[in-house]
């Protein structure tokens, strides 16, 4: 017979596809695999074996798909898939894992040459990915969620890991410890992650690159962890710091990175030795671009560390050797360059960002200008550790410390020098002795002028005036420090010889004064108990901090006009152009800006005119502050000393607190509208900047015989009203208009308005009065309008414009110290605590997670 070969060849084919598909064994309940095969789920799985596992591997050449199906538990199972060792070429693809008790997918005791790739694991307890004792892994495309970390390795090197994501896990994203060595992680993202992105333990060799980490309280954390590689890493907007070595993380390599818009951009402590961070930038993070905090040997180069609030660099240093790191060729503010020096140095004519003096004796600065950035008032000159030094006719201003003498820097020399605008102070002296300060100027700062911690100073000749409100020109908290012929207004245990005070008085004024009483209005939507079970109730704002402003000034009006909107008054404030008045609010709600008839004025001159006084109010609870201000014109000032002429002005301001009925804290700023016929009084916000889509909008009667009040609240297309809420917070009407009946007592309305559209949030507040002695009355509130991001947007392009405008220092305080809106004992301590004893912040979740 003749042999038909194509016949056998299609008839071969053919049972070789079917021996192929034949090879695939389908999954469709929880099981123990262990013999070599092409495993694929047939079906959605759910729970757990006996075991506590779903799905126990222990055998090599095992390929495990998910085929669109998911393994989920019913709340009996420890972990999804557990592949144990020791065994190769295991691959698992495809597949989500979900809500075990311990963890996802999990690779123990020598699991080596495997993969992971294109799974989503998510919503286990301890851990979503854990590798364990593993090698030679590639773990690529997979996703981590809602679990303590999304990636775990322990004692595991060699593996690469990419573009993988782990996010919205309460601990690490990426948690690198106990030993794992020598692996690769490439553009994996990290976000929303509790503790760090990533974070790696006692773990060397490490190569990290691309990627992305932020939204966690540190981006990379290196812990005791040497020599390893983080490259071309972009950290941004993490609470704590973009990347950070600490205890003992020595011989890393950092080149490339970005970690901006974080509270710290890069930190180096815990005596890590012997890094080298090359060509990195830190801009504008919160407080410092790179914080070297009391380490040695390590090497920066190349590095640009702009826009940072407070430092672009900071040094600091408890011993001679922690100066002995490399700084060059850093490009900070203003496109000039941060200056380190651990050895003396002569400078003549130069012009800084920033410069740093770190055990650098007898070095000499004359005729210098160091100031940061052209919109912030950060960096400075500091010294730490560091003696016989001379500055002559320095400028240091528009900074955040004009010249600061840190850790035992002592005997050093300040002569016919400029420290004016800074933010937190002119001239500070922390913890050192035997300085000497000659005739130099330190004038409107933000919290001191001159300020004194450390022994047996001496002030001679200098003008320390116009420091902001809650600051004081010279403050002294040191012993023996000594002075005379010194010019200053306030002053705390600070006596020129033979004086109280300073010798010399500021001058200026007229003796015309602006007094403000400021109250603070709660509703306990929560009963929580602020008004002792009441609804309602009202207290004396103390502590608040006021600003006058001449509506009339040509730079003021080129940024708001004459009139700005109550939604600006927050950056009116900041800004701080026009200014022309300041006071700090008394136990009584109350303080006087400008001067008392007859008195000198530290002001700077307050007349009667055309002006604007701002409040500004700080809630510790919460920390968030809130603004609210009205203006004056010439005929609201009264003769208050018989001379015929007009010196005072008097208003009230309100401050309105909502404490909702699920707890979350609202603030407006509030007026207060009177009516006759008895007395009816009306507390009603005058602004709202909205940071959410919900805002509540509160009205508060109180009066001293029966009224009828019908009100209603209009707002734009783009937000809908979404009901009216009584004083407990509950829904009483769906409207935009009630009616309330107010018989001397506190009444509340409030409405609840939730954002659907585009527009600013301007409202409008119609109310019909009508007392039983007196017809009905109509009374009308335009509520200005802000949203949060535009908010930004205006302060940051108005911060920019007053600057270069005027040339002047802006002086604002960076709402992210709470500690700026304190007493001046508790600000002195804080900074005291920020610059000399940072090395003390350790300890809580920094600490590294033990298997």
């Amino acid at each position: 017979m003749k042999t038909n070969y194509r016949i056998l060849l299609v008839l071969g084919l053919l049972l070789l596809g079917m021996n192929f598909v034949s090879a695939q064994t389908l999954i469709s309940s929880c099981q123990d695999i262990t013999v070599p095969g092409d495993y694929v789920l047939a079906n959605n799985l759910v729970g757990a074996q006996a075991s506590g596992f779903c799905i126990s591997i222990n055998s090599s050449g095992v390929s495990l798909s998910g085929s669109g199906f998911s393994i989920t538990n019913d709340g009996s199972g420890s972990i999804g898939i557990l592949v144990t060792g020791p065994i190769t070429n295991v691959h698992i693809d495809g597949i989500e894992v979900s809500g075990y008790n311990n963890k996802g997918i999990a690779f123990v005791q020598q699991v080596t040459d495997s993969s992971l790739t294109n799974n989503i694991v998510h919503g286990n307890e301890d851990e979503n990915f854990a590798l364990s004792n593993c090698n030679n892994l590639v773990v690529t495309a997979n996703t981590a969620y809602n679990s303590q970390d999304g990636f775990s390795l322990f004692e595991c090197s060699g593996n690469t890991l990419t573009s993988n994501f782990a996010y919205d896990n309460s601990h690490v994203g990426f948690n690198i410890f106990s030993n794992s060595n020598n692996n690769q992680f490439i553009k994996n993202v990290a976000y929303n992650n509790g503790f760090a992105g990533f974070q790696y333990g006692s773990s060397t060799g490490n190569t990290q690159s691309g990627g992305e980490v932020y939204g966690c309280q540190i981006g990379v954390f290196l812990t005791d962890s040497d020599n390893n590689n983080v490259n071309n890493v972009n950290t941004h907007d993490n609470f704590n710091t973009g990347i950070l070595l600490d205890v003992g993380s020595d011989g890393n390599t950092l080149s490339l990175n970005t970690a901006n818009f974080n509270t710290r951009g890069f930190e180096l402590s815990g005596s890590s030795i012997n890094n080298v961070f090359t060509n990195n930038v830190a801009n504008f993070n919160n407080e410092v671009g790179f914080e070297v905090n009391s380490v040695s040997g390590n090497t920066f180069t190349g590095n640009t560390a702009q826009e940072n609030v407070q430092f672009d660099i900071f040094v600091n240093a408890n011993t001679d050797a922690d100066c002995n790191n490399v700084i060059t060729t850093m490009t900070c503010s203003g496109g000039q360059p941060c200056l380190y020096f651990n050895s003396a140095v002569n400078l003549n004519n130069c012009v800084a960002s920033e410069i740093v003096l770190c055990n650098a004796d007898g070095s000499t600065l004359t005729d210098c200008t160091v100031s940061g950035s052209p919109t912030l008032d950060n960096n400075g000159i500091f010294l730490f550790r560091t003696g016989g030094v001379t500055l002559t006719r320095v400028t240091s201003s528009d900074n955040f410390a004009g010249v600061g003498l840190l850790g035992g820097s002592t005997n050093n020399n300040i002569v016919d020098s400029v420290t004016d605008n800074n933010a937190f102070g002119g001239i500070v002296v922390l913890d050192g002795t035997g300085n000497t300060i000659t005739n130099s100027a330190a004038n409107n700062n933000g919290q001191f002028g001159v300020l004194f911690f450390g022994d047996n100073n001496v002030l001679n000749g200098n003008n320390m005036c116009f420091t902001a409100t809650g600051g004081t020109d010279i403050a002294n908290f040191g012993n023996g420090n000594i002075g005379d012929e010194n010019t200053c207004d306030s002053s705390q245990s600070w006596n020129d010889v033979g004086t109280t005070g300073c010798t010399f008085c500021c001058g200026g004024g007229d003796g015309v004064g602006v007094t403000s009483f400021v109250d603070l209005h709660i509703i306990d939507m929560a009963k929580r108990g602020d008004c002792g079970g009441a609804g309602s109730c009202k207290f004396d704002a103390a502590n608040d901090q006021v600003r006058v402003f001449n509506r009339n000034d040509p730079a003021f009006q080129s940024l708001w006009t004459k009139n700005p909107s109550g939604t600006l008054y927050d950056e009116v404030y900041e800004v701080d152009v026009g200014r022309v008045g300041s006071c700090t609010t008394d136990s009584l709600g109350m303080c006087t800006a400008g001067s008392q008839p007859g008195t000198c004025a530290g002001d700077g001159g307050l007349t009667v005119g055309d002006l604007l006084v701002i409040v500004k109010h700080f809630d510790s609870e919460t920390g968030k502050t809130i603004y609210t201000g009205l203006p004056l014109s010439p005929e609201d000032f009264k003769d208050t000393n018989g001379d015929s002429t007009p010196d005072t002005a008097t208003k009230e301001f309100q401050v309105i607190k909502v404490i909702k009925k699920d707890g979350t804290i609202e603030f407006k700023g509030g007026s207060k509208t009177v009516v006759t016929g008895s007395r009816l009084e009306i507390i009603s916000p005058d602004a709202a900047v909205w940071s959410g889509l919900d805002e509540v909008y509160p009205f508060l009667f109180t009066s001293d015989s029966e009224w009828t009040v019908d009100i209603c609240l209009q707002m734009p297309t783009g937000y809908s009203i979404v009901g009216t809420l009584d004083e407990n917070g509950n829904v009483v009407g769906d409207s935009n208009c009630a009616q309330a009946f107010v018989v001397g007592e506190s009444k509340v309305v409030a409405f609840q308005v939730r954002q659907v559209g585009s527009p600013e949030p301007d409202g409008k507040a119609t109310l019909k009065v009508k007392n039983k002695k007196s017809n009905a009355k109509v009374v009308t509130f335009d509520i200005p309008g802000l949203k949060d991001a535009t908010k930004k947007a205006r302060l940051a392009k108005a911060s920019k414009t007053a600057k270069n405008a005027t040339g002047a220092a802006i002086a604002w305080e960076p709402l992210s110290r709470p500690a700026i809106e304190l007493s001046l004992e508790v600000l002195t301590v804080s900074l005291l605590f920020y610059l000399v004893y940072r090395t003390e912040r350790k300890g809580g979740k920094r600490q590294r997670r033990r298997r």
